[in-house]
């Protein structure tokens, strides 16, 4: 019957067609061919017609899929809208990356729909080559939770979805896995799952990279320039890739709703090891402007999150905004097995020396994470080190730490042992800041932290408050709240603001050392027990609070305004309060008042002594210290103040 279709099941069968069949399509008496399958039947997507193709214009070679060459003629299927790679002899188990390739030269929208294994291999002063590439304008969809795998390799790079100076591309549920557990070789760190490479106007929606010989995803620059206006929605997954699961390199314009990283770094793992890594190259052409709503980490081996603006060398760092990062929200759990104890969230500055930094060329823009959450925290919790000297604005709002350094090991516990650690080393000048608002430390676990950590803070000059943390709360158990250089030398680089108290209630006697410039603190003492704070640098307009039993130590510097009430004492009904300073003669009195005590409520009747010898012992005090006590050690006795002069 004439305008029949001839059926062929495979495309081997209707290769080998007859030439009586041939002869029926060229005469017109079938229409066309059905084909039901690749290489068996109902192995496509669905059946597809071929027609007999004219002669004139020729359709093109045989490509295994649109141009069919049969003897003497060919057949042709115009594919239109999604192209999936099936109908081209794409097959699982074989090496697929120049078919798809192909397919992706010849159409603009081409689909995955089953675990297709390619060749990641191949790298050039240009870019990576290897693996699957995307030309300017295509769409590249992953249907059914299909993936990409490599088979084990020897080289130390490798890209398995490559993008590669390109442009208007989308990849939609891209799923890659590398091969970090039976890698062959044991050199390099470059074997990545998803490259983004000198592109423009990027979509990618759901990415997913796992089990990587480098990272997971990484965004950079090519040789010649960096990417521009990169979209990442719909969630980005990284898990237990060798080096990092997210690197970020460069991009201008990049936004990322949400990354989930776990677990990177702990399989032959190689630094950094951190879920996500923020930290451009030194090859003047990288740039950082990113805007991420979330990240979320979980068990990665030197941390989670790391931010290094260091080594990014423009020309003139001072003219642009170089470095901009934002993020939403930041959540780690269990980050940092590692013994190096970077920090679950680390922000770091290289050694300028090492990394050949110039003043004039230093880094400008700023660094903003709006919440904080970091959960049961191996090592450090929050760590910057010489982040100082950047040149940028370091913002943290809302920082809660649960439960840090739950993991003991042999190193040393005062340099881990803390929930948030500043390291300046070795700073000379210094420009930029750091601002942490509502930070709160719980420790459920009862382990001894220190609260907040400086480490060779004083080295900075040439600073004013570059470090200023607002709302601080500790709640739990601790070595020290905060732990500082003592005796003044940070008084004009930190301030520790206390708006929310500082609350902490002591069930025994305590000892609190080294604080820098401190709003407010407020603590509930319980029973007989008394707190003592030796070598309390610098308390700057502000006041102490404490409920019962305390002891003050070498206050070094107490800067007061006549109106301003410095220490506020609240002692349990009956308990003794005593306020012992050595060193009394460096305080600083304005309009020749010093409201060191004012009693309120019911215990007007508190007991206040001042121990100190008889130097130290200010020569006058107004009228409302009348009967405040001073134990004089020079005369070995108590002296009090009349409302007018000191009495024996």
């Amino acid at each position: 019957m004439a305008n029949q279709f001839l059926i062929k099941e495979t495309m081997a069968a209707m290769r080998g067609l007859s030439a009586c069949e041939i002869m029926a399509l060229q005469s017109g008496c079938c229409a066309g061919i059905e084909l039901l399958g690749y290489y068996e039947k109902g192995d496509t997507p669905a059946p597809i017609i071929y027609h007999l193709a004219p002669t004139t214009p020729d359709p093109g070679p045989d490509d295994g899929g649109s141009v069919i060459a049969v003897g003497s003629i060919k057949l042709i299927h115009n594919f239109v809208g999604d192209v999936d790679v099936k109908y081209f002899g794409a097959i699982p188990n074989a090496d697929n990356t120049t078919l798809i390739n192909q397919v992706l030269i010849q159409f603009d929208t081409v689909v995955l729909s089953a675990d297709y294994k390619v060749n990641p291999v191949g790298k050039t002063d240009a870019g990576y080559t290897g693996g699957v590439k995307p030309r300017t304008g295509n769409t590249l969809k992953f249907l059914h939770g299909c993936k990409l795998y490599i088979d084990p390799n020897d080289s130390e790079s490798y890209s398995i979805l490559t993008l590669n100076s390109v442009n208007d591309v989308k990849i939609i549920d891209a799923l890659v896995y590398g091969d970090v557990e039976n890698h062959i070789g044991s050199s390099g760190e470059w074997g990545h799952g998803i490259t983004v490479y000198g592109c423009e106007n990027i979509l990618l929606v759901n990415p997913q990279a796992h089990y990587c010989w480098g990272d997971g995803l990484t965004i950079a620059s090519s040789s010649t320039h960096h990417n521009k206006n990169v979209r990442i929605t719909g969630g980005t997954e990284a898990h237990f890739n060798r080096r990092n699961g997210v690197s970020i390199i460069s991009c201008e314009r990049l936004y990322i709703d949400e990354i989930i990283a776990n677990y990177n770094g702990t399989i032959r793992g190689t630094l950094p090891m951190y879920g996500v890594d923020i930290e451009p190259n030194a090859n003047g052409r990288d740039h950082i402007d990113c805007v991420i709503d979330s990240i979320k980490t979980w068990g990665n081996n030197e941390g989670g999150l790391e931010i290094i603006p260091a080594y990014m060398q423009h020309i003139n760092y001072n003219a642009q905004g170089v470095f901009k990062c934002s993020i939403g929200s930041y959540v780690s759990n269990f980050d940092g097995a590692n013994t190096q104890g970077r920090g679950s969230l680390r922000i770091a500055y290289a050694d300028k020396a090492v990394a050949g930094i110039v003043e004039t060329q230093r880094v400008n823009g700023y660094i903003d994470i709006e919440n904080v959450t970091i959960n049961d925290a191996v090592q450090r919790s929050v760590n910057f080190t010489r982040v100082a000297d950047t040149g940028l604005s370091i913002k943290l709002g809302n920082v809660s730490i649960n439960n840090p350094y739950t993991k003991q090991d042999n190193l040393s516990s005062r340099e881990l042992r803390n929930a948030v650690c500043f390291i300046t080393q070795n700073i000379q000048t210094t420009y930029g800041f750091i601002n942490i608002n509502n930070l709160v430390v719980n420790d459920y676990n009862n382990n001894l932290v220190v609260g907040v950590y400086f480490r060779a803070i004083e080295d900075i000059v040439n600073v004013y408050q570059k470090v200023n943390i607002q709302r601080y709360n500790h709640i739990g158990e601790w070595s020290d709240p905060v732990e500082a250089p003592a005796y003044g030398s940070t008084g004009d680089s930190v301030i520790i603001s206390m708006a929310t108290p500082f609350y902490k209630k002591i069930s025994g006697n305590y000892v609190m050392n080294n604080y820098a410039v401190v709003d407010k603190m407020v603590f509930e003492v319980s029973g007989n027990n008394s707190i003592t704070l030796p070598n309390l640098s610098v308390v700057t307009n502000k006041r102490i609070t404490v409920m019962a039993n305390v002891n003050i130590d070498h206050v070094i510097n107490i800067n007061g305004r006549s109106d301003t009430q410095l220490i506020n004492v609240r002692p349990v009904k009956g308990q003794t309060v005593q306020l012992f300073g050595r060193g009394v003669l460096e305080l600083e009195i304005k309009d020749g008042q010093w409201n060191i005590v004012k009693s309120v409520g019911e215990y007007q009747n508190a007991i206040c002594k001042i121990k100190g010898d008889t130097i130290s012992r200010p020569s006058s005090l107004d009228n409302t210290m009348y009967g405040f006590q001073y134990y004089d050690t020079t005369l070995k006795k108590f002296v009090y103040w009349t409302g007018t002069a000191w009495q024996n």
